[in-house]
């Protein structure tokens, strides 16, 4: 049975069987429901692929030197009979295959995304995750029932970044020629642009170009060319190339100019431009070319020398990527009518000095359309950076027009062969080492040059042999399982690229070798007897790699004691020793407990069985077997405990610290939303108390944060609080524990409990510090963080806290935390209240204050869209009565902030989160009075400055007509109230009478305009205030709706200030004032026409 039909890019194929058939599926059948009628099968499976495979982890020694996929996929099996309860399902990848029982443990065996089981049916969506980096993986499911009948089905996935390892985008950026003096102070660049995306994803995505004068962002579509203007542009799915002259203005011009792609699948790569390029550049000269021959027909290879050399400075990059080119041309001129030999091309990396050069011998086949006549060969580096077939982004130089030379001497193309000639086009060798025991692999490109082979299929071979000297000779050692037999019919032209795989053997002596294959290696002898080829010349049917393969010992056996982390335990054991039937295993606990079991390995796998209590453990180990990732379940009572490990044979690092000694302070995330949390448990453990000797069992010896009421936590975000690498993870009743090792601190390791994963915490997967890990299990959940940290004296408990930088901690300052210490039980407290324990039971009530509240429950949100969907985030005041103006004696007061009085806001009112933007201005006004002023960030997200208050107000007017709703500027009391939300110190994070603090909250002179930095910056980087109001101190000075006038000591409602004036309040300080104007009391006042580089606004509603 065959049917084709469409799927996500490419046509599907089924094949199958009635009967326990096997249904295999190719392509990307995204989304689609695939039926076949007229079967009837006693058991029945189905799997649909529900997104592209997605990277976990990239091959790193944290992964065991794996490159892990998770692949999202549904799986459907159908039992008519009701016969399935009691039987089995299979999962066969290129890593192994794992086999478990349908029975009532089978749902929460593992972590899917969802599972239903009945005698009847099995429901399964799974995150399958897979190894390798080849372009497609086979994977295969295969279920049984209890009668024995059995279904399969196979799925073929695609893998995205095949064709590049990484996010398979790439952009190159190239001034092409010198600057252009346009006059009236106007400057061109002629620039190349040039985009490579291998996952054929870049029409439905976008290209920002930031300058020094302006940002634009276009859309990648069937427009973009002609939005580009240029006649040299092309934009497609997997490429776009475009040149440009890029406007700017200077005397001289200087600058950056920033280009940033985002592809419709959300991947990114970024470029950025430097004009006018650095005096002290590489250039790269070709010197004479000879050819090796005066005369050569069509179809046979014209050998050719060379030498490139650079004759500038040495290149700035460590290995800078070019490409060769060989024309032939008529008159020894480099134009569009000459010829490109096709294998004339070569891509060149390495490291450019100055004075390099390299001596070169080539050759290139003749193809079959080049005229007879007299031709000069034309040599070219650095021929087409950015462009096809390598895409390699070239070597900026001083003089990029002397890259180019033709030969003196002319060669003669004259009549073809007549027969067909087989070469070996290239050997290339995927590793440069080996180790006896494992697969070498390589690929190489067999080619017939010569003319178009007899009717029919040709039979020939090809060898592959290890070369010490690149020579084939008697000595040369061929490699059994590179042997290929070929049958094809041999176009004219044909290029075959094929991947080859050979198991290095015991019998293949260390060292150093050259991969050499041969074409048609055996005509007529064994192993296959093929009759061969006849060809034009027999005597060019082998190449040797250019690059060497080093054979070394195979790696030590897994025999040996490993340190290993199963989820939030950090401190068991792993011992493996050989036995007669295979090997013995015996896992400890850092509690004293133990299980042994045997083991069976295969390749770099291992599968042990435990005996008491009973489970399971599935091991893939690293080359040198130094370390593991893998899986674990065990009964535990009456349930199951599972979860995913990692090992190692070295010793877990250490912090070289005294046990007493504060640890490093350099955490600066959270790892759930701090204004969702209303309380913290105080951390219980005693500085400096090593944990085997006087942990509590029956207490928690880490941090819950506690959500507010009106929070449901599962909407919130749980993240990894560093980049790190997951080393290992558990599931239980309420949710998953994951721990993460710290990459910059590997002794340090952070526990979360109670989470949701929003994907399969694998051990050996890496995660950034903010990548969102999942979110809390349950609507009653409290998320709960332990610190570990390793010494040589021992292993500890240490705050979240403790480790957190001064900077980040002000956020939970300014949340109304005193200190760290009033988040910690210090050790004398502790001592003098010592807890009752019965095993893990707490019996009695704590004496301590065991909680700290938190002030920042997150008010009320809501969000406009301008014009161009431009969001405007609104933060909720509620109505209250504070006390308006500075205390009596505040350090740096002046005498208008006096008197304090009291004042009372009738009604609650919205108050933009952060000043108006740039970005934000632009959607409602159009324009840009920022533009082409001095002391302005070039940052969209920055506050919009040079406006003036008449300048705002007109912003709301069209605001307001725009919206539908009834925006203003905020009055003077509704500022200072929403700035202190409900603190009276003379920071809403403090009084900071010594500074201490400041810098993480607000942008003034110390930390933006005296460390060069002199304008507003990003809105929204610092420490909010309580109610989740960013930059209400600094940045930029805001101007509110009143007239500047004296306070009175009377107490009052709804002010409004002044009925006239001629001066307009402005509130916050900025980044050019001393920290003392971005206290919550201090004001100032400005015309109302006046614009500044450090003033702006905020709207209210």
């Amino acid at each position: 049975m065959s049917l084709k039909g469409t799927g996500a890019a490419r046509g599907v194929s089924l094949t199958g069987s009635i009967a326990g058939g096997l249904l295999a599926l190719k392509g990307k059948a995204l989304g689609q429901t695939i039926s076949v009628a007229s079967l009837a099968p006693r058991i029945a499976i189905g799997a649909t692929l529900r997104g592209e495979a997605v990277q976990l982890c990239d091959g790193g020694a944290e992964c065991g030197d794996a490159i892990v996929y998770g692949i999202p996929c549904e799986l459907a099996v159908d039992s008519p009979a009701g016969a399935l309860a009691g039987g089995r399902l299979t999962m066969a990848a290129p890593q192994g295959a794992a086999e478990m029982a349908l029975d009532g443990g089978f749902c929460g065996m593992w972590e899917w995304r969802s599972c239903s089981l009945d005698a009847g049916a099995l429901r399964l969506e799974s995150e399958q995750l897979l190894e390798g980096s080849d372009s497609a993986w086979d994977v295969t499911y295969t279920a049984a029932d209890t009668s024995g009948f059995s279904a399969a089905v196979r799925l073929l996935v695609d893998n995205p970044d095949f064709a590049s390892p990484r996010s398979g985008l790439s952009i190159t950026v190239q001034q092409t020629d010198a600057i252009v003096d346009a006059g009236g102070g106007e400057y061109g660049i002629p620039l190349f642009v040039a985009i490579r995306d291998d996952n054929r994803a870049l029409r439905g995505g976008s290209l920002a170009v930031t300058g020094p004068e302006e940002a634009v962002e276009l859309p990648i579509d069937a427009e973009f060319c002609a939005r580009w203007s240029s006649a040299d542009c092309s934009a497609g799915d997997g490429a776009l190339l475009a040149s440009a002259v890029y406007f700017v203005h200077g005397a001289p011009p200087r600058g950056t100019i920033s280009f940033k792609v985002t592809n419709r699948l959300g991947r990114k790569a970024a470029a950025v431009l430097r004009f006018p390029p650095p005096a002290d550049l590489p250039d790269l000269v070709v010197w004479p070319v000879v050819p090796a021959a005066a005369e050569i027909k069509r179809g046979q290879e014209l050998g050719f020398s060379y030498t490139m050399r650079n004759e500038g400075a040495a290149c700035r990059a460590k290995v800078s990527t070019f490409d060769v080119t060989a024309y032939l041309s008529a008159d020894a001129i480099l134009d569009p009518a000459d010829l490109p030999l096709d294998g004339g091309y070569a891509a060149w990396q390495g490291r450019i000095g100055a004075g390099w050069s390299a001596a070169v011998a080539e050759k290139a086949p003749i193809a079959w359309d080049v005229p007879d006549g007299l031709y000069h060969l034309i040599v070219c580096i650095d021929a087409a950076p950015g462009r096809p077939p390598s895409f390699y982004p070239g070597v900026l130089e001083t003089n990029e027009r002397n890259n180019r030379r033709a030969s003196d001497t002319r060669i003669r193309v004259a009549g073809g062969v007549t027969m067909p000639d087989l070469i070996v086009a290239s050997v290339v060798p995927d590793a440069s080492e080996v180790r006896r025991g494992e697969e070498l692999t390589f690929t190489y490109v067999v080619a017939n040059i010569g003319a178009e082979g007899p009717a029919g299929n040709s039979l020939f071979d090809t060898a592959v042999y290890l070369s010490i000297d690149g020579v084939l000779d008697a000595s040369d050692i061929e490699l059994a399982g590179g042997y290929r037999a070929w049958s094809r019919h041999l176009d004219r032209g044909l290029r075959q690229r094929t991947n080859g795989v050979a198991l290095i053997g015991d019998e293949i002596p260390y060292g150093e070798y050259r991969v050499i294959v041969v074409a048609d290696a055996k005509p007529g002898q064994a192993p296959d007897f093929l009759p061969g080829v006849a060809e034009a010349d027999e005597g060019n049917n082998v190449r040797a790699s250019a690059g060497t393969v080093r054979v070394v010992p195979p790696p030590p056996s897994p025999k040996g004691t490993y340190f290993v982390a199963f989820g939030a335990e950090l401190f068991w054991t792993l011992a493996l020793a050989e036995s007669s039937g295979g090997w013995d295993a015996m896992l400890a606990s850092p509690g004293g407990g133990a299980a042994a079991g045997t083991g069976v390995l295969s390749g770099t796998k291992m599968t042990i069985t435990l005996a008491d209590p009973p489970g399971a453990m599935t091991l893939a180990f690293a080359k040198g077997w130094g370390s593991f990732t893998g899986s674990l379940q065990v009964a535990a009572g009456a349930g199951t405990v599972t979860g995913f490990m990692s090992g190692a044979k070295a010793a877990p690092a250490t912090l070289d610290l005294d046990p007493g000694a504060a640890p490093p302070k350099f955490v600066a995330a959270d790892f759930v939303p701090r204004d969702a949390v209303a309380r913290l448990t105080r951390f219980r453990s005693g500085i400096g108390r090593n944990v085997p000797d006087d942990f509590e069992s029956c207490r928690h010896m880490g941090h819950y944060f506690r959500f507010c009421s009106s929070v449901d936590p599962r909407a919130e975000k749980i993240a990894s609080p560093v980049d790190g690498v997951i080393a290992g993870s558990t599931r239980g009743p309420r949710g998953t524990t994951i721990c993460i090792r710290s990459t910059q601190y590997p002794a340090i390791h952070f526990v979360l409990e109670y989470v949701a994963p929003a994907f399969t915490p694998a051990a050996g997967v890496k995660v950034a510090r903010g990548q969102v890990l999942g979110s809390p299990f349950a609507a009653d959940s409290e998320m709960s963080i332990l610190v570990w940290i390793m010494t040589p004296a021992g292993n500890r408990l240490v705050s979240f806290f403790e480790v957190m930088t001064d900077a980040f901690f002000v956020g939970y300052e300014c949340c109304g935390v005193a200190s760290r210490a009033a988040l910690i039980i210090s050790k004398a407290e502790r001592d003098a209240h010592p807890l009752a324990c019965s095993g893990d039971t707490f019996i009695g009530v704590d004496p301590l204050v065991t909680t700290v509240s938190l002030g920042c429950c997150r008010p009320p949100t809501e969000t406009f869209l301008l014009p161009g969907n431009v969001p405007l985030r609104m933060v909720y005041c509620p109505a209250g009565t504070f006390m308006m103006g500075c205390n009596p004696g505040e350090e740096g007061s002046l005498a208008d902030e006096s008197p304090r009085h009291q004042v009372t806001l009738s009604a609650g009112f919205w108050l933009g989160k952060t000043e108006v933007t740039k970005l934000q201005w632009y959607a409602v006004m159009k324009t840009a009075p920022w533009s082409k002023q001095p002391y302005v960030l070039n940052d969209p997200d920055s506050p919009v400055v040079y406006v003036s208050w008449n300048d705002a107000h007109n912003f709301i007017l069209k605001l307001n007509a725009l919206s539908g709703k009834t925006f203003h500027l905020p009055t003077e009391a509704q500022w200072e109230y929403a700035c202190r939300a409900t603190t009276t110190a003379r920071y809403y994070w403090g009084d900071d009478l010594d500074g201490a603090r400041i810098g993480a909250c607000a942008w003034y002179h110390g930390s933006a305009a005296a460390i060069d930095e002199p304008y507003a910056h990003t809105a929204g980087r610092l420490a909010p205030n309580v109610w989740g109001l960013c930059d209400m101190s600094g940045n930029a000075c805001e101007w509110c709706r009143d007239w500047y006038g004296p306070y009175t000591a009377a107490a009052v409602i709804d002010p409004a200030g002044p009925v006239a004036g001629t001066v307009r309040v402005l509130r916050g300080g900025a980044w050019y004032d001393p920290g003392a104007s971005c206290r919550s009391a201090a004001r100032h006042g400005a015309a109302p026409t006046a614009g500044f580089s450090d003033v702006g606004f905020r709207v209210a509603r």
